[in-house]
C-alpha cells in the first residue's frame, strides 16, 4: 500500500458514520494533564487533608500506585468510600483548572483554531438525512468535546437538558427527534417532518460538572454545597460505580449500544488500556468493524489489536522530532514523511480542510 492508498483508505472510515471514540491523547495535545500528571499531583496534595487513618490508607495506595501506575495501582487495593471521595475531589479540582484554561484560550482566539472542531464538523456534515447523529464516546472528564461543538455551532446532546443547572434526563441519548418544516410540492405547501441532527456525546466515566444531591442528578459548573461529583475514578471500584449508579449505568449501556450499531470507528489519544470501557469495542473489531486509530504514540494493547485485525488502520509518530508517520494497514506497516498522527495535519492532508 503506497501513500496515495492509504490516504484513500482513511477517507474511507469517514464515509462509513463512524462512531468517534476519543482518549486522553486529545486532552493531551491541549495541555490538560494525563494520568501521570494526575498521579503525581494526587501523591503531593492528598497527604495535606486527610489525617489519621486515611493517611495509613493513602500510604498502602501509594506504594502500589508507584509499583504499578494509578489505574492499576488503584485496582489493586480497596479505597474506602471516604477516600475516594478526596481522590475524585482532588482529581476534578486538578483538571478543571486546566479545562478553563483551554476554554480560555479557545473562545478568546480570534481564528478559535481547535482541529477536532473541524473533524466533528466534516463527519456532522457529511450525516445522511435519516441519520440524527454523529456518536461521540469519551472516558475524558474534560470538555473538550463540547467545546468542539461550539465552535463548530454544532448542539452537542449529552443527555442533561435545561439552561441555568441541567437535569440529567436518559431519554436524551436514546431517542431520535425531528423538526417539523414546510415544503413546496406542486403549488401548494406541505408540513413535513426531517431528522433533528447533532452530535450525541456519551461520557461513561462523568464529567467534571455532574453532580448528585440526593437523588436529584445534574451538571453545573459550580460544585453545589453537599453535592457529590459523579466520576469514575481508577480502581476497584470502577466497575461497581458505573454499575450501581443509574446515570451511569444509563451512559455505559447506550454508548455500548452505539458501539454494536456502528459499522465504523475513528479512534483518537485512546490506548486501549481501559477494559471497563472497550469490552463491547474489542468485541466489535473482533467481528471486523473498520478503525482508523490515530494517536501520538500507540500503545501495545492497540499494536496487538491491529496485529490481529487487517481492518485496522493505525498512524503515529515516528522519526526525527516526530516529523513522519509510522501508518500500520492490511497487515504491513511503512513510513509516510507527513505528521498525519498531528490531527491539524490529517485533517489538512486527508480531509483537505
Amino acid at each position: 500500500m503506497d501513500a496515495v492508498d492509504f490516504k484513500i483508505a482513511c477517507q474511507n472510515v469517514f464515509r462509513k458514520n463512524p462512531v468517534v471514540i476519543v482518549g486522553t491523547g486529545l486532552s493531551v495535545s491541549m495541555k490538560i494533564p494525563g494520568m501521570k500528571e494526575l498521579q503525581a499531583h494526587l501523591i503531593e496534595s492528598l497527604p495535606s487533608i486527610i489525617k489519621n487513618g486515611l493517611l495509613d490508607e493513602w500510604q498502602t495506595c501509594t506504594e502500589s500506585i508507584k509499583s504499578h501506575g494509578l489505574e492499576a495501582g488503584l485496582s489493586k487495593v480497596q479505597v474506602s468510600t471516604e477516600l475516594l471521595t478526596h481522590i475524585v475531589n482532588i482529581s476534578a479540582d486538578y483538571i478543571n483548572k486546566f479545562d478553563a484554561t483551554v476554554r480560555k484560550e479557545i473562545f478568546c482566539s480570534p481564528t478559535q483554531s481547535f482541529p477536532f472542531s473541524k473533524l466533528l464538523a466534516f463527519l456532522f456534515k457529511g450525516l445522511p438525512p435519516t441519520t440524527s447523529a454523529v456518536n461521540v464516546i469519551t472516558p475524558n472528564y474534560d470538555h473538550l468535546v463540547e467545546y468542539a461543538c461550539d465552535i463548530a455551532k454544532i448542539e452537542c446532546i449529552n443527555g442533561f437538558s435545561g439552561y441555568a443547572v441541567g437535569t440529567f434526563n436518559e431519554g436524551e441519548l436514546k431517542t431520535d427527534y425531528y423538526t417539523p418544516y414546510i415544503r413546496a410540492e406542486r403549488q401548494r405547501s406541505v408540513r413535513d417532518f426531517k431528522m433533528h441532527q447533532s452530535i450525541r456525546l456519551f461520557k461513561p466515566h462523568g464529567s467534571l460538572h455532574w453532580q448528585k444531591l440526593g437523588d436529584h442528578v445534574f451538571q453545573h459548573s459550580e460544585l453545589f454545597p453537599e453535592s457529590k461529583r459523579i466520576l469514575i475514578t481508577p480502581g476497584l471500584t470502577k466497575f461497581e460505580h458505573s454499575l450501581t449508579d443509574p446515570v451511569m449505568n444509563s451512559i455505559r449501556e447506550s454508548a455500548n449500544q452505539c458501539l454494536r450499531n456502528a459499522t465504523a470507528a475513528i479512534i483518537i489519544g485512546y490506548g486501549f488500556n481501559d477494559s471497563h470501557l472497550q469490552t463491547v469495542l474489542n468485541q466489535r473489531i473482533s467481528e471486523g468493524m473498520e478503525c482508523l486509530i490515530i494517536t501520538h504514540t500507540l500503545s501495545e494493547n492497540a499494536k496487538a489489536l491491529i496485529s490481529k485485525n487487517n481492518r485496522l488502520i493505525g498512524i503515529e509518530a515516528t522519526g526525527e522530532k516526530d516529523k513522519e508517520s509510522l501508518c500500520y494497514a492490511n497487515d504491513v506497516s511503512f513510513t509516510i514523511s507527513e505528521q498525519l498522527w498531528d490531527l491539524k495535519v490529517f485533517i489538512s492532508n486527508i480531509l483537505g480542510l
